[in-house]
């Protein structure tokens, strides 16, 4: 499956190691960059694949999987939030509703060492509902305690907006 995610068409070229591509008409966000090889399903904000230079795939993603949008992929790493698990109120999906819910791509920063996504995920209908952004960072800095292609490092972050109490829960 990754290697199909890699054969896929660019639809557009973000720069010169970033690209966007689509599956089954869902947006792939796909790092290509001499030190490390990834990709991003925007629907879910969930990390697909991730190969450092000189290693094997990392992660593991279901040829059967399917990406259509409000789908759960199989494989990979999803963001279960903001509950893992069944939800406690009926009617919810397991495991929360950021992973079946469409991101997009807010920002990136590449370099030489690598690469920096932050994605977040668009509004919900409910003025009062949290929302998370995640950032994907690809990066191995001098400064920094080594990050992508050495090390994968997924920091999720939450901004609970208006009045009402959330209890969240977040597992990468």
């Amino acid at each position: 499956m990754i290697n199909k995610i890699f054969a896929l068409p660019v639809v557009e070229q973000l720069t010169p190691v970033l690209s966007r591509r689509q599956i089954d008409g869902a947006d792939v966000i796909v790092v290509d960059h001499p030190r490390v090889k990834a990709s991003v399903a925007l629907n879910g904000a969930h990390l697909l694949s991730w190969k450092p230079e000189g290693e094997a795939e990392g992660l593991w993603l279901s040829d059967a999987t399917s990406f259509k949008q409000g789908a759960a992929i199989r494989g990979g790493v999803p963001i279960c939030w903001p509950w893992f698990g069944p939800s406690a109120q009926p009617g919810l999906p397991s495991h929360g509703f950021a992973r079946n819910q469409q991101w997009t791509l807010k920002a990136h920063n590449e370099d030489d060492s690598g690469a920096v996504l932050t994605l977040l995920d668009e509004p919900l209908a409910a003025p009062d509902t949290p929302s998370i952004s995640y950032l994907l960072q690809a990066l191995e800095a001098e400064a920094r305690a080594p990050r992508w292609p050495g090390r994968a490092v997924l920091v999720a972050h939450y901004d609970a907006l208006g009045d009402l109490p959330w209890c969240a829960r977040i597992a990468l």
